[in-house]
């Protein structure tokens, strides 16, 4: 059974995650409004495996790594972007400030 279409009205940010967390898939919060992301395709992956291989390796003998992001949130408040990115650059076990 496929999932049904996000929402087109306009979302609180706090109804964005209640949705996020009850709905499969990846979605994305701009403006109000969720965007499904979708599932990447075979292009996209390779390109953010290798970027992650490639930042990981310029951030050796340092405390930084790469990681995938998974279910990372960035939004937090109504109306700022709530946007799911594909890495994440983890420095003594913390997040790096989101830019």
């Amino acid at each position: 059974m496929q999932e049904p279409k996000p929402p087109e009205a306009p979302l609180t940010y706090a109804e964005f995650v209640a949705y996020a967390e009850t709905h499969e898939g990846r979605f994305e919060y701009v403006d109000g409004r969720v965007l499904d992301m979708g599932i990447a395709s075979d292009a996209h992956q390779d390109l953010a495996f290798e970027l992650g291989k490639r930042i990981d390796a310029h951030l050796a003998g340092t405390a930084c790594r790469v990681r995938l992001a998974g279910a990372l949130r960035t939004g937090k408040q109504d109306r700022s972007p709530d946007r799911s990115p594909d890495l994440l650059v983890v420095c003594d076990g913390k997040p790096a400030k989101l830019v």
